[in-house]
């Protein structure tokens, strides 16, 4: 059974311009064709077993819900705001799906973790968490038709707390204190694309927070592509690692590096690396996945050709991944996501 919502086996986006095509142009046309190409990709790539897959990966996110609406009782923030996440990738929300209940409490029990300052906290998630709810957030009040009040004031609250943590550096840290001086690249990419999503519905984000933000994440990139943990650091620890370089190279165009040196080199770099191990695998493909997604062409059909084999064969028997700091159920919302990118749901992975 396709995990889309019944009433449509393809993304709005292309429904809308499906319909705008066909009843402009009755004959063949090149936006005909495009669209239909597109409608053919998504068609080849989301094929059976990765719908069986994403099927079961929810029914499991389900099945381990708390009656408070928290899928992780240890990291509730962020594992919350990525589930939110894997359910929204779906075509799924509180009206439309089989799990809107699940959806619901899942949002519900995120909103009851922010406090009056705007951080999202659960005291264990800091500022990752943060990230990722603010990112859930936007992504949930922008595909909502209605605009719910509670949800943008929820995001602007969000938003400006990001905006008040920055370090003087240009990145954040674990914690929302800008005094800590320096930045860590995986944390400042979480805020930034949360700063994205926001900016995309037309929050106001502070331009001069976004520049600080592209200067620290241009300066983080070593000359290999890939990039840095912090700036601070020594030579000896100033060292590319594929995880956050994935997460850098979505943050450079997120901030519109499109085709600069820059986005190439980090695109080298994470074609070079992608089969390397990683502690982190579950982060990795979240970013790798959607940054290949954005560039498109061979790098998108190869690498998903490629992570797509990876997570099918490592899902276990009751629908989970297992891994990551999160836990199975964190693993298991970053799997969903990276492997229904191709639904085109999320504006955040929109071309």
């Amino acid at each position: 059974m396709d995990p889309s919502p019944a009433r449509s086996a393809w993304p709005r986006t292309l429904v809308a311009a499906l319909a705008v095509v066909v009843a402009a142009a009755p004959a063949r046309s090149a936006a005909a064709d495009g669209l239909q190409a597109l409608e053919r990709a998504y068609r080849e790539e989301m094929d059976s077993d990765i719908r069986l897959a994403v099927k079961r990966g929810l029914r499991y996110l389900v099945s381990v819900q708390s009656r408070t609406g928290a899928f992780s009782e240890r990291f509730p923030v962020a594992v919350n705001a990525l589930a939110g996440l894997a359910f929204l990738a779906a075509g799924y929300n509180g009206q439309v799906g089989p799990y809107t209940g699940s959806f619901d409490r899942c949002v519900t029990h995120l909103l009851s973790l922010q406090q009056t300052s705007g951080y999202f906290t659960d005291g264990q998630s800091r500022m990752y968490g943060h990230g990722f709810a603010t990112l859930f957030i936007a992504e949930l009040y922008g595909m909502d038709d209605q605009r719910d009040a509670t949800l943008r004031d929820a995001l602007v609250r969000a938003v400006r707390l990001i905006e008040r943590s920055q370090s003087p550096d240009g990145g954040w840290d674990y914690e929302p204190i800008p005094a800590s001086g320096s930045g860590d690249t995986s944390i400042t990419v979480c805020q930034t694309m949360a700063l994205r999503a926001a900016r995309n519905l037309g929050i106001a984000v502070d331009p001069v927070v976004i520049g600080r933000a592209k200067g620290f994440i241009l300066k983080a990139q070593s000359s290999d592509g890939g990039f840095y943990y912090r700036l601070n650091l020594g030579l000896m620890h100033q060292t590319s690692a594929f995880p956050r370089s994935a997460a850098g190279v979505c943050v450079l165009l997120s901030l519109g590096e499109y085709n600069t040196t820059a986005v190439e080199r980090g695109f080298r770099y994470l074609l070079e690396n992608h089969r390397s191990r990683s502690v982190f695998p579950f982060y990795a493909d979240y970013y790798c996945t959607q940054a290949m997604f954005q560039a498109g062409r061979h790098y998108w059909r190869d690498y998903f050709r490629y992570v797509r084999s990876k997570l099918l064969s490592r899902q276990l028997e009751n629908g989970s991944w297992k891994g990551g700091f999160g836990g199975p159920e964190q693993s298991t919302a970053m799997a969903l996501i990276a492997l229904q990118v191709p639904l085109r749901y999320l504006p955040i992975v929109e071309r």
